[in-house]
């Protein structure tokens, strides 16, 4: 059976098992949404190997409402790759929201939480970034208050946290403090700031360590702490009845960062979660437009500086490949993106909704590293169901 006939099936046989459970769970109102996506990406891994792949998704989402300030959302998602089947995944999971205040009331809370497990087809496999199966958690509380009409603010903490399937890769866990308001300014024009503090764990090589011997990878890491602090002030306005555009700038800034550490890179063979934490400056603007009847057209670009961690790779020295921190190096990227998004919402009388959508994405990004200059293009077609 081909890749598209097997999610079609799976994709029928979720919903059969959905709406089945809808109806006899008796937890009052039910909701499901079913999702089926694919498209082809030019550079998968985001490096100079421009590994090109198909790619297929099809997605359910079961939303139960026990009381009405409730809401329990069951999950369950495959994808599956063409040119590398081995990072087929089955992703699943459950969560909840909980909302205990009116929605007249002026201050509002927001509880919620959610576990998703992610089981990759094969642990056998040469890409290293994503090679073990890993199981996220999470829990928000948040607090928000209207003043006026036109000024709004908020506060919250954000608890995140990633199990690895591999004994030898410690758990990354983050704590997450976000404050921020939203002001409606004259000519209409809304300024929205946020600010906030992430406080996370840190594994990491110290840079004296020098040759680093496979079977001792993770023997050698040393622990530590890494604080971020972050500030992104976003304004909108519109342009016109049926156009917004809105304009963010964001900055980022590592807090009392370890001296002297070293992060496995992509080229190495180790798995490192802490190779994507950065420092840095973005900008982005968004036009969303419903100028074409029946359609919703996103366009938006962006440019991103980052600066990550130091960072070591494999080299080819006299004797073949080599991992050595002597050979470490600062890794700084800087990252422009574009893309359009198309979506056609579609509504019926019975209450149930369909959404076919379109997107082309191109990134471009240089680095100080030679494995992270690369360009990615990708164009994928999707369609959600909900009932």
């Amino acid at each position: 059976m081909s890749p598209t006939r097997r999610i079609g099936v799976l994709l029928a046989v979720m919903l059969f098992a959905c709406t089945i459970a809808g109806e006899v769970a008796g937890v009052g109102p039910v909701s499901i949404e079913a999702s089926l996506a694919g498209g082809n990406t030019r550079n998968l891994l985001k490096d100079w190997s421009s590994r090109e792949t198909a790619y297929s998704t099809a997605g359910i989402s079961l939303g139960l409402h026990p009381l009405a300030m409730a809401e329990i959302e069951l999950i369950g998602e495959y994808t599956t790759y063409g040119q590398l089947s081995s990072l087929s995944n089955f992703r699943y999971g459950a969560g909840f929201t909980l909302i205990p205040t009116g929605d007249s009331a002026r201050t509002s809370l927001l509880l919620s939480g959610f576990y998703h497990d992610r089981d990759y087809r094969d642990q056998v496999t040469d890409v290293t970034s994503t090679e073990f199966s890993s199981s996220e958690y999470e829990a928000r509380a948040g607090l928000a208050h209207t003043f006026t009409n036109s000024f709004q603010a908020r506060t919250g903490l954000v608890y995140r946290a990633t199990a690895y399937g591999s004994d030898d890769v410690r758990d990354r866990e983050a704590l997450d403090w976000y404050t921020g308001v939203n002001v409606t300014l004259p000519g209409r024009n809304v300024l929205d700031v946020e600010a906030g503090l992430t406080h996370g764990n840190l594994d990491y090589v110290a840079q004296s360590t020098g040759g680093i011997r496979p079977d001792r990878a993770y023997e050698l890491l040393e622990q530590a702490d890494l604080n971020t602090f972050y500030f992104s002030p976003r304004l909108s306005r519109p342009l016109g009845s049926r156009t917004g555009i809105s304009l963010t700038v964001s900055h980022r800034q590592f807090v009392e960062q370890p001296d002297s550490a070293v992060v496995y890179g992509h080229s190495t063979g180790f798995l490192s979660p802490w190779v994507a934490s950065y420092e840095g400056q973005a900008v982005a603007v968004n036009v969303k437009t419903f100028l074409i009847p029946r359609l919703i057209t996103t366009l938006g670009a962006g440019y991103w500086s980052k600066d990550f961690l130091t960072t070591v790779e494999t080299t080819d020295g006299f004797l073949g490949p080599q991992v050595s921190t002597l050979f470490a190096e600062e890794r700084s990227d800087e990252q422009r993106r574009v893309f359009l998004n198309l979506q056609w919402p579609i509504t019926g009388r019975g209450g149930w909704f369909i959404e076919p959508s379109l997107y082309l994405g191109y990134v471009s990004n240089s680095s100080t590293i030679d494995v992270y200059d690369y360009t990615d293009l990708s164009v994928s077609t999707g369609i959600s169901v909900r009932l």
